[in-house]
């Protein structure tokens, strides 16, 4: 899906993102410059790191949207008319870097109180995000991962941690699209997940990995947050880069040598293409990599598969498949 070049800068500005005149942005925070600009096309290039792409594209890689919500979010605006004044913009001036804010405790914890206000609807999301998790399971990972809750946004709310325990942006989560009417009247659909705006996100859950893998279990990558709790539920040692399109930074691909990962991503043309890179660089970095054959699963098992199925749905569909089994052996007493 390609925008025009206004549309695509509307949407970036609503993002947050500062397009001037030049139809040039900054994409990272840290950035003196804008490093990024709009193409006449509507396409977006990064000059800093080489890569171009359109709009969806964009969502993917720096928003850590998935194909499918970068296409519902992005759908949004096709019939959108707002009139960009273009004669009215000005370069942004050269600023220092910003460092991205710190999430404090306190807030974390805030949202903590805040799912045992609204305990009902607390319950609910994490019940629909975590399908097949006890609720031994699900009070287990809440407490260990602090997923809260939020009100305003209704939406789970898990901090994302550095290696080394601080916090720069939150898993903001509602498993079901939630559909608003924006200032000017306009109605769209807001992804399930979001995250702080230009912060960079760090792997979910990836020091545990490695620290248990240093014991030598596996290490099981998910494509995104919610596959890892799943896995992570199941006694899975996962953790997650965050999309398909997110790559691992040099700074952790020195813990890999010589560990056993098995790569999880979603049943769509990018989480294919988002294992095979990944396994490229593991494989560089000195680990033994599987990618997870879903053609195993079409086989074994017989379940037919959409596009964007993922390890969450595998798991809803094992268990359905096991309440079968288990019914006949009540009505054939097999």
């Amino acid at each position: 899906m390609i925008l025009d070049r206004k549309k695509t800068a509307l949407i970036l500005m609503d993002l947050g993102y500062e397009v001037n005149a030049g139809w040039k942005f900054k994409i990272r925070k840290d950035e003196r410059t804008p490093s990024a600009s709009i193409n006449s096309n509507g396409k977006i290039k990064d000059f800093g790191t080489g890569w171009y792409g359109d709009i969806v594209d964009f969502l993917e890689k720096f928003c850590s949207y998935s194909k499918r919500e970068a296409f519902l979010f992005v759908g949004n605006y096709e019939n959108v008319n707002r009139t960009l004044h273009t004669s009215g913009w000005s370069y942004t001036k050269r600023q220092e870097p910003n460092k991205p804010e710190l999430i404090t405790q306190d807030e974390i914890e805030s949202y903590k109180a805040q799912r045992k206000e609204h305990f009902s609807r607390y319950w609910q999301l994490l019940s629909l995000t975590l399908p097949t998790a006890t609720s031994e399971q699900k009070k287990a990972l809440a407490m260990e991962f602090e997923i809260g809750y939020c009100a305003k946004l209704d939406r789970l709310m898990m901090p994302i941690r550095q290696m080394n325990g601080d916090c720069y942006t939150l898993w903001k989560y509602n498993p079901i699209p939630k559909t608003v009417i924006d200032n000017n009247g306009n109605t769209k659909t807001l992804p399930k997940v979001l995250f702080s705006p230009n912060v960079s996100k760090p792997p979910f859950n990836i020091q545990k990995a490695l620290n248990r893998a240093n014991h030598g279990e596996s290490i099981f990558i998910a494509e995104g947050e919610k596959d890892c709790l799943n896995a992570l539920s199941k006694g899975f040692n996962a953790f997650s880069v965050g999309s398909a399109s997110a790559r691992l930074k040099d700074e952790y691909l020195q813990y890999f040598n010589d560990k056993n990962v098995v790569i999880i991503y979603d049943y769509d043309q990018s989480g294919q293409d988002g294992a095979i890179a990944l396994s490229n660089t593991l494989k560089n970095a000195g680990a033994k990599v599987q990618i997870f054959d879903w053609n195993i699963v079409i086989k074994q098992f017989g379940f037919e598969l959409s596009n964007g199925f993922d390890f969450t749905d595998l798991l809803v569909q094992n268990e359905k498949r096991k309440e079968k089994e288990r019914k006949k052996v009540v009505e054939y007493g097999i």
